[in-house]
């Protein structure tokens, strides 16, 4: 069957090549989405409480890979039908065809080179460009609300942690010869080794500068594949310069349907800029209640170091302490016990938000995956019969535009799970009020002795140098 078709195949194939460009930026947004968007950064710490955020990261790359892989299915088979109609007409007239298969070689017919330049300065497509460029972190979404002694805080504690371990094995030296006598007593335990932000802010907040880089991920992917749809739509206007007649304008329908669904993608991928905005705004309030008793639990460490130093004089020190503890047993340093077990309570205060933090980042997995009913949108692009040329291309506007008028919005309601959490967060600021005092007061009316930081290992029989790995059981 004859159809309504003109080709100008001086143009042509600049056409299809023009296809082939805008249509390869859909793995560049493939890419890009799997890069940052679904970036598990932000939750990448050992036992973070926000791993159900990370785990679901895997699954938010299938989404993005499986609509680009869609969508290649759906681009490939209108280019497909442009090829076959062009084949079709060609081959009703040996001339044209001889043209048409030399076209791409600058072959043409009575020795004359087709007007190659000129196709390819009228299909100049001059696109939106597409900016994918790589996304910043944030920064605080509560400031003011951070305990600026927190930085100090952290410091102090590295600087203190080794030294306090150091003299706990000193001790625990003393209390061993107090066994070998017959006292039963157990070991002072120690601090653990890491610093504070591995040890407890990091595993119970994540990151929340590096979260919301996903979110600034999803704002430019966002308008990027707007921009993506706008070029179809560019496509749209060129096409008429390769292909007139009525059986063309199925094609120019077809390229306004993309322009219409991946604007519409596009439009619900930027709306997980909020998702991940209110991640990390949560991960920051728990940091922020972790960080306020951290730096109340540093603050007790210059007085712990104090009453440890007390102990270490070298060799008779720890030897007199021994004879202490076969004298008095546990008595003889339950000052020090309690101190340090005081500083365990707090780390062990901080990590008792794990179930409630784990809960939440349950429920922000799951509105994380409102992505797929976003790109699954990508769906409304109209299909083409296998085997079918340009005149099977068909797509309703108005029916394509009525399906996209509701596009999937992530849910933004309280849960239960957010209100356990808000309660757990008050709950531990209640428990360990916060302190005033800087780490360079004088003010501690302990009359012990305070030495400056340093590790005591050659201060005990038996004790050799180096630093000590610190951990608690």
């Amino acid at each position: 069957m004859t159809i309504d078709l003109q080709i100008d195949w001086g143009n042509l194939e600049q056409l299809l090549t023009v296809f082939d460009d805008v249509g390869g930026d859909s793995e560049k947004i493939r890419d890009y989405a799997n890069t940052w968007v679904c970036s598990k950064e932000g939750f990448d710490y050992d036992l973070c409480a926000l791993k159900p955020i990370a785990d679901v990261m895997p699954t938010l790359q299938g989404y993005f890979t499986d609509m680009q892989t869609f969508f290649a299915g759906r681009w490939s088979g209108v280019r497909d039908a442009v090829v076959l109609s062009a084949k079709d007409i060609d081959l009703t007239d040996g001339a044209v065809n001889h043209a048409f298969l030399n076209l791409a070689a600058g072959i043409a017919e009575d020795g004359g080179a087709p007007d190659v330049a000129a196709a390819i300065e009228a299909l100049k497509l001059d696109p939106v460009p597409i900016d994918l460029s790589e996304p910043d972190k944030g920064g605080e979404q509560l400031a003011g609300q951070h305990d600026d002694r927190f930085e100090v805080a952290s410091d102090t504690w590295d600087g203190l942690r080794d030294t306090i371990n150091s003299g706990i094995d000193g001790i625990n030296w003393a209390i061993g010869v107090a066994r070998d006598a017959g006292v039963d007593i157990g070991d002072v335990p120690k601090l653990p080794g890491e610093s504070l932000r591995e040890m407890i802010v990091y595993p119970l907040s994540g990151n929340y500068e590096v979260i919301q880089r996903n979110g600034n991920a999803c704002t430019i992917m966002g308008k990027a594949m707007r921009d993506w749809g706008t070029n179809f739509s560019l496509l749209s206007g060129k096409t008429t310069l390769a292909l007139q007649g009525q059986a063309s304008l199925g094609l120019v329908a077809q390229l306004n349907a993309y322009n219409l669904v991946l604007k519409a993608v596009g439009t619900g991928v930027g709306q997980g800029e909020h998702v991940y905005a209110w991640v990390a705004k949560v991960s920051e309030e728990i940091a922020i209640v972790v960080e306020k008793v951290m730096v109340k639990m540093s603050l007790k460490l210059a007085k712990v170091a104090s009453r440890i130093g007390s102990k270490a004089v070298p060799i008779i020190g720890w030897v007199s302490l021994a004879w202490d503890i076969i004298d008095k047993g546990f008595a003889a340093i339950t000052d020090i016990w309690n101190d340090i077990q005081e500083l365990i309570q707090m780390i062990e205060d901080c990590k008792n938000l794990v179930d409630e933090i784990d809960a939440w980042a349950q429920v922000a997995a799951d509105r994380l995956k409102v992505f797929q009913q976003i790109l699954d949108l990508v769906k409304e692009l109209p299909g083409v019969n296998a085997g079918g040329g340009i005149d099977a291309l068909q797509a309703n506007l108005d029916q394509i535009t009525k399906n996209l008028e509701d596009v999937p919005s992530f849910d933004e309601s309280v849960s239960g799970a957010q209100t356990e959490l808000d309660e757990a967060i008050a709950d531990l600021a209640g428990q360990h009020p916060e302190e005033s005092g800087d780490f360079d007061d004088d003010g501690d009316d302990d009359d012990t002795v305070i030495l400056a930081p340093g590790p005591f290992e050659g201060t005990y029989p038996g004790s050799g140098s180096g630093s000590s790995d610190g951990g608690y059981v």
